[in-house]
This record gives structure tokens, C-alpha cells and sequence, in this order.
């Protein structure tokens, strides 16, 4: 048994078996080319799928806190930074490859840091190289880091950066050790809001403790245990057992209203294990599972019963509850694979429902997935960009036909799922009376609604003032459709980052939406609110 002291960034305690990050080193040479056309492509087409990369990050982000989320949409905004591609692709047009002109470029701007004692400006360094370090990969085809396996690891690496938190997961990280690395960089930032133990500074004894089998992080004495004995091993084991039982579930709040009106409290997830915590946060249901990400998360596209699994997966854990589930939105900002051209507007391009009907076979696989879903729970099926009534008649008579395949004949298959569209244009929003005729029910995405009502990016700082859900045109195009859905009969949720806006819940309970769908984090605080509302 060896003890270490060393600079603890919070007071948090781990113990695990080692795990060590080794990162390929990022050599660039410079290299001649005589296709800049090809460069270029290469180029565009790394941007793209670096910005996929980070949209998963910001996603699993956004369910830390909003600070973490920033981040991402922070690194993403880099990606359009013309001060940054704009030199980069003169590069490449003077006869460098993709990868040379990055690297020279971005060298440019991380030695503006090197001689600065502002720990701000360090943090913008470490910003530069995870995004710089991101592209590079990509280009070169290669992992940077891949997910931990299953279990709690203490992870050790020279350096590490926000996004390879997710990337290796989380929930599999007990603890991480650093060999250089500040107390005040994002990646610290991070392990403290989830809790996880996290030293920095062990230059001297980083190889001493690669060579250990079992580790021991002690955040409140700022030391690390290598090889614990048994005794001092049962002793931490036992604290942490302890204090992780302190953790009490939230108590569940009646989401009612003191006048009588309930309102369905649900989550937001982007995976199965989502939904765990889903639970536990005394969700009512799921409102939104944006199946994007199940795709994103691998190279290949899942195949039937890896997606049937998933599906069943986060039903299981809801009995009786009801689990809306969206088919992949993929385009906009969550490009895939078979986009492979750069495009200039992505969020008024192939997006949602179209790129589904453009990807048939692979639209297919995965309505026949949900289908065989509906039978473990209170499945609804959901649909994302939809404008016209051709549209919905279209996925609909696919799931007919999909039924009528799954069935074999057999007239006693029933496959009981509810049927139903986003509404997050002003298209839709206006046709929501058309609509309502063919649909089990509306759930109204306001992300996107604001976005394209108000003609502003929301990942754009430029515009970031007029992106506003709370623009009377907006509002009035929700209580539009909640018009629409009233005459028809159907239940209206809200999904978008304005369900968990409390200056909104009064026009909510007022137009009588029936479920708001958020973050997990946010779930208790708005039954709160609903429940102390008049």
C-alpha cells in the first residue's frame, strides 16, 4: 500500500480498478496535394461529422446542467467560425492537405495562449484543442477514445477533455486522475457537477499508479491510496456505501394545479439508460425519445432487434405509463453517414420525415421495431418535421402495411400504439386542423417552432435576443394548434426547451396542454410549480 498526496479539485471519494487513457499523439507533417478539390471535400465533410459528434455530447450534456450543455454548443459555434476555417481553407487552396492546414492554423491560434497566466484564456486553449484535436481524428479516420467497458473505472490519462467524459461514459467513470491538468479547466467543472472524484498534478507517481490493481480516491484528504490493504480497502468501501444511501429518491409531486388541473410531467432521453434516471426522478412518462442518437452513437445503422430492445428497454422500466418515441430526426444538426455533401442551410434541408422517406429501407426497420414494441407497454409513435397531410398518410399506410407483414395472418395480433406528429413549423401549425383528423396526438416541438417562426439560428449568438419562445407569435401559434387538437379531441404536449420555462407554465395550463416533456433534471422543479400554481 502506497499513499499519495495530490491536488484535489472537490471532496469526493472512488474506489476501482485503474483504467488507462492512452490518446494517440497528434503529429501533424505537412503534406503537398494536387486535389485541392478533394482536400476541400474531405474538409467539409469532417466539419459535418464532427458537428454530429458534438450534438450527441450536448445532448447528454444538457441532462448535467445547462452550463455543460453550453459547452458543446460553444464548441460547435468553432465549426462556423470563419476566423478560424476561413485561413484554413486558404491553406488547403495554396496545396496542403485538410490535416496540415489545421494544424497549422490552429497552431496560430494556441500559441496566442502559451505565454498567459489568464486561466480564462487557458480554458479557451483547451477548447481549441479538443475541437482541433476532434476534426483531426475525424479526417484521419480514426478513434480518439472509445466507451469504457461495463463496470467503474478510475480513469488515468496524461490530459482529457469535456467531451471524452461522455464519450467514455459517465456512469462507467468512479473516478480520474490526471498527470498535468488545472483545477480550473472545464473537464474539472464537469467531474464536479457529476460528482466525480478528480485529482490533477501526479507528474512524479503517474506511472506508480498505471501499475496498480485497485485504487482508492480520497478527495477530502487529497490523497490516493495504490494497492489499499484489506482493512483500508473495507473502510472506503464501506463510507462510500454509506453516503450513496444518502441519496434519497425525490418524493413525487401531484402535478396538479390548486384548481384541479393536471398535467403530465414527462422526460426527455437519447438513450435506454436515460431512462433509468428517468425513473427515478419520478417521471410520469417518457415525452420524448429522440431515437437519433441510437444511430448516431454507432457507426452502422442498428439493426431490427437492437433497436426492438432498446424500444422494450425503456418501456419495461415505464408499466402503464405512456413512452412517446420519435423516429430519427436525423439531418439539420445530426447529420449521418448518407449525407455526404456539405450543405449550406442543413435545418431547411433533408431533415425528419424526409430524410425517412429518402432512407426507406432503413425508415422501415425502424417502424417494424416500434411496432413489435407496442406490445410491452403504452407505446406512441411520433414523427418529426412533418408539413403536409401527404406525409402522415404516408407513414401511416407504411405501418399498415408493416402490421399487416408482422401479423402473418394471425387476425388476433394487436399492436396497440398511438399515433402522432411534432408540430414545430408555422406549416404545420396552421394545418394542425387538417392535421388533427388523422393523428392520435400533437406534440408541439418549440425549439424548432421558434426558430423557424422567428427566422433565427438558436445556435447562433448573433440572433440569440430575437430566438425567443416567448415572441407573441409563437405563442400565438401554439394556442392555434391547441385550437385544432380542442375540436378533435386529442392530447397536446409540449417538448421543447420552453416546457420547463416557468414563465411559460401559465400559458400552458391556461391553453390546457396535457403533458410538458423536459430534462430529466427538471422534472421535480416544474411538478413543483405546477402544483403550487393557482
Amino acid at each position: 500500500m502506497r499513499e499519495f498526496q495530490a491536488t484535489s479539485v472537490n471532496g469526493f471519494m472512488a474506489v476501482g480498478e485503474p483504467f488507462v487513457l492512452k490518446m494517440a499523439p497528434e503529429t501533424i507533417k505537412e503534406v503537398k496535394t494536387t486535389d485541392k478539390k478533394i482536400e476541400q471535400k474531405r474538409f467539409d465533410n469532417a466539419l459535418k461529422t464532427a458537428d454530429k459528434e458534438l450534438a450527441i455530447l450536448e445532448d447528454r450534456a444538457s441532462h448535467v446542467d445547462d452550463e455543460q450543455s453550453r459547452l458543446f454548443q460553444a464548441h460547435r459555434l468553432m465549426l462556423k467560425d470563419p476566423e478560424l476555417l476561413k485561413p484554413i481553407r486558404e491553406k488547403i487552396t495554396e496545396g496542403i492537405s485538410a490535416e496540415s492546414a489545421l494544424d497549422a492554423v490552429s497552431q496560430r491560434f494556441l500559441r496566442r495562449f502559451e505565454k498567459t497566466d489568464d486561466v480564462l484564456l487557458k480554458t479557451r486553449k483547451d477548447d481549441i484543442l479538443d475541437v482541433v484535436n476532434r476534426l483531426l481524428r475525424v479526417l484521419r479516420g480514426s478513434f480518439h477514445v472509445r466507451e469504457l467497458p461495463d463496470g467503474k473505472h478510475i480513469v488515468l490519462a496524461k490530459s482529457i477533455y469535456p467531451s471524452d467524459v461522455f464519450t467514455l461514459g459517465k456512469n462507467k467513470i468512479a473516478g480520474i486522475v490526471l498527470k498535468n491538468g488545472s483545477i480550473h479547466s472545464h473537464v474539472a467543472l464537469l467531474a464536479d457537477a457529476l460528482k466525480i472524484p478528480f485529482f490533477v498534478g501526479l507528474d512524479d507517481n503517474y506511472d506508480v499508479l498505471t501499475e496498480s490493481e485497485t485504487l482508492v480516491l480520497d478527495g477530502k484528504s487529497r490523497k490516493i491510496i495504490a494497492d489499499p490493504d484489506t482493512e483500508t480497502l473495507k473502510q472506503y468501501k464501506k463510507h462510500i456505501s454509506d453516503v450513496s444511501k444518502t441519496i434519497d429518491r425525490p418524493e413525487d409531486i401531484s402535478a396538479v394545479t390548486k384548481s384541479g388541473t393536471y398535467v403530465r410531467v414527462s422526460a426527455n432521453i437519447s438513450s435506454s439508460e436515460e431512462a433509468k434516471e428517468a425513473v427515478f426522478q419520478r417521471a410520469d412518462g417518457i415525452g420524448l425519445f429522440r431515437t437519433e442518437y441510437v444511430s448516431l452513437a454507432s457507426d452502422d445503422l442498428p439493426d431490427e432487434e437492437h433497436q426492438f430492445l432498446t424500444y422494450k428497454t425503456v418501456m419495461d422500466q415505464f408499466p402503464g405509463k405512456p413512452v412517446t418515441i420519435r423516429t430519427m430526426d436525423l439531418g439539420s444538426d445530426k447529420n449521418d453517414a448518407s449525407s455526404n455533401h456539405a450543405i449550406n442551410n442543413p435545418a431547411l434541408g433533408i431533415r425528419g420525415i424526409r430524410h425517412s422517406k429518402k432512407h426507406e429501407d432503413a425508415f422501415r426497420t425502424q417502424l417494424r421495431a416500434l411496432i413489435r414494441a407496442s406490445k410491452h407497454g403504452r407505446l406512441k409513435i411520433m414523427v418529426p418535421m412533418v408539413i403536409s397531410e401527404e406525409e402522415i398518410l404516408y407513414v401511416k399506410n407504411l405501418l399498415t402495411d408493416l402490421k399487416d407483414d408482422l401479423s402473418d395472418g394471425r387476425t388476433h395480433m394487436a399492436f396497440p400504439y398511438e399515433f402522432g406528429i411534432m408540430v414545430e413549423t408555422p406549416a404545420a401549425a396552421l394545418l394542425a386542423e387538417e392535421f388533427a383528423k388523422h393523428v392520435d396526438f400533437f406534440s408541439i416541438g418549440t425549439n424548432d417552432l421558434t426558430q423557424y417562426t422567428l427566422a433565427a439560428d438558436r445556435l447562433n449568438p448573433d440572433v440569440a435576443k430575437i430566438y425567443d419562445h416567448r415572441h407573441p407569435a409563437v405563442i400565438r401559434l401554439i394556442e392555434t394548434i391547441m385550437k385544432a387538437a380542442d375540436e378533435k379531441n386529442i392530447p397536446v404536449s409540449v417538448c421543447g426547451e420552453a416546457a420547463a420555462d416557468p414563465d411559460m407554465l401559465d400559458h400552458f395550463i391556461t391553453f390546457g396542454i396535457d403533458e410538458l416533456s423536459v430534462a430529466v433534471n427538471s422534472i421535480i422543479g416544474l411538478k413543483e410549480r405546477i402544483h403550487e400554481h393557482e
